[in-house]
C-alpha cells in the first residue's frame, strides 16, 4: 500500500525533531557551563510556588523595599562629607555605619531570599589578603560575599551617579569602571593601591582599603556544574589573592542565574521555603615568581586551588559564548550556526586557545 501524504509529513516531522535533537545535544554539550540545570517542575513545587507566591513572597518583596531604603540610608549618611579627591581615614562613626551595611544584606538574604544559614569553612593564614576572588553563579554571590567579606566589587562607570544603587556602591567601595579606560589597568592600580594602603603605618582605614576587593575572574556567570578560564586582570598586580569557593546545594531550584529571565529567577528564588549556600576559603594564594610574570600561570593556579573544593570541568569558553548560547535559545541562531560562531569566538582569543591545547595535551579536553 502507497503511502499517503499524510504519512509522508509525519515521516519528515519525525526526521526534523531527530535533526533538532542532535543538534540540540552537540549545543547543550559545547555551552555546557551556561546551561540551565535546575529540576523540573513537579507537583509538589507546583503547589509550593503558588502558596508561596500567594502569602509569602508580597512580604518579602516589601522587605526588599524596606531594606534596599535603609541601607541608602545609612550609605547616605555615611559618605557625607567625603572628597573622593582627597580620601582621609574615615571617623569612628563612619567606620560603624559602613561596617553595618554587611548585616543589612546579610539580614536581606535571610529574611527576603531565604538564606537562613550559610555554611562556611574557613582557612587562616598568616599572611592577609585584601583580595577575594571567587567562581561566579549569580547575583546571590554578590550579596553573600558582600555580607560575609566586607567586600566591593567592580561595577559599570554609569552605575555610580545612578539613585539608591549607586550611593550604595559608592559606599561599598565598588571599583567602577569608565567606558574607554583598561578595565585591567583600573584593577591593577586599584589592588596595587590597596596592598600599600594596608602596609602604611597609620592609615586606619581609608576609603581605598576599608573593604576588600571582592573579583569573579570568569568574567560572567555559569550553572554551578561547570567553569570557564579565569581572566587575567586581577592577577596581573602579582600580590596575594584569598580564593573562596561558593556553591548553591538544591533540590528543587538551582539559583545560578545563566540562562534563565531575571524576573523569573527573583520569583523562583524568593518562594522557596529555604535556600543553602556554602562557601569554602581555600588558603591564601601566594604568586610564584612565574606566576608573576605570567598572570595566566597565576590564574591558572588560583582556579586550580578552587577546583580542588568544587571539583568542576572547566571549558574553554567566555562571555561572549553564553551571548552565542542565548541566542540559540531564543531562537536567533540555529545548532549549527551557534557551533560555528563558537569555534570563532574561541580560535580569536588566545587564552581559550592555550587551555584547549593544555586540554588537549593533558587528555581532558572539554568539548
Amino acid at each position: 500500500m502507497a503511502d499517503t501524504p499524510q504519512d509522508n509529513l509525519e515521516v519528515a516531522d519525525e526526521e526534523k525533531g531527530d535533526v533538532n535533537d542532535y543538534w540540540k545535544r552537540q549545543v547543550e554539550q559545547v555551552f555546557y557551563p551556561y546551561v540551565r540545570k535546575s529540576p523540573s517542575w513537579n507537583i509538589y513545587e507546583i503547589i509550593k510556588t503558588t502558596l508561596m507566591t500567594v502569602f509569602v513572597l508580597p512580604l518579602r518583596v516589601i522587605l526588599v523595599i524596606l531594606f534596599a531604603v535603609v541601607t541608602y540610608s545609612v550609605a547616605k549618611v555615611a559618605l557625607l562629607g567625603e572628597d573622593e579627591e582627597r580620601p582621609v581615614p574615615y571617623s569612628a562613626w563612619k567606620k560603624f555605619m559602613l561596617r553595618s551595611i554587611s548585616p543589612l544584606i546579610r539580614a536581606a538574604l535571610f529574611c527576603c531570599f531565604g538564606v537562613y544559614y550559610i555554611e562556611q569553612t574557613k582557612h587562616e593564614d598568616e599572611r592577609p589578603a585584601y583580595v577575594i576572588v571567587s567562581n561566579h553563579t549569580g547575583y546571590i554571590d554578590i550579596l553573600i560575599l558582600c555580607a560575609m567579606y566586607r567586600g566591593g566589587f567592580v561595577a559599570k562607570g554609569s552605575v555610580k551617579n545612578a539613585r539608591l544603587v549607586g550611593t550604595i556602591a559608592r559606599a561599598l567601595q565598588c571599583l567602577f569602571v569608565v567606558e574607554g579606560e583598561s578595565l585591567t589597568d583600573t584593577l591593577k592600580t586599584r589592588i596595587v593601591s590597596t596592598y600599600e594602603c594596608h602596609l602604611k603605618k597609620g592609615c586606619g582605614g581609608c576609603p581605598t582599603c576599608f573593604r576588600n576587593i571582592v573579583i569573579f575572574p570568569e568574567g560572567t556567570t555559569t550553572n554551578g556544574y561547570g567553569m570557564v578560564p579565569m581572566r587575567t586582570g586581577v592577577f596581573v598586580p602579582g600580590l596575594p589573592v584569598k580564593p573562596v569557593a561558593i556553591r548553591f546545594p538544591h533540590r528543587h531550584f538551582n539559583l545560578s542565574w545563566e540562562t534563565i529571565y531575571l524576573k523569573e529567577h527573583i520569583w523562583r528564588t524568593m518562594t522557596q521555603f529555604r535556600n543553602y549556600a556554602e562557601l569554602v576559603e581555600c588558603p591564601t594564594y601566594v604568586p610564584t615568581e612565574e606566576d608573576i610574570q605570567n598572570p595566566r600561570e597565576f590564574a591558572r593556579h588560583v582556579q586550580e586551588s578552587l577546583n580542588e573544593v568544587l571539583d568542576l570541568p572547566v571549558y574553554p569558553l567566555g562571555r561572549k559564548h553564553k551571548f552565542a548560547y542565548h541566542k540559540y535559545v531564543l531562537g536567533l541562531k540555529t545548532g549549527e550556526e551557534a557551533l560555528e560562531e563558537a569555534k570563532e569566538l574561541t580560535e580569536k582569543d588566545e587564552l581559550l586557545v592555550e587551555v584547549s591545547k593544555r586540554q588537549a595535551a593533558a587528555g581532558k579536553l572539554c568539548p
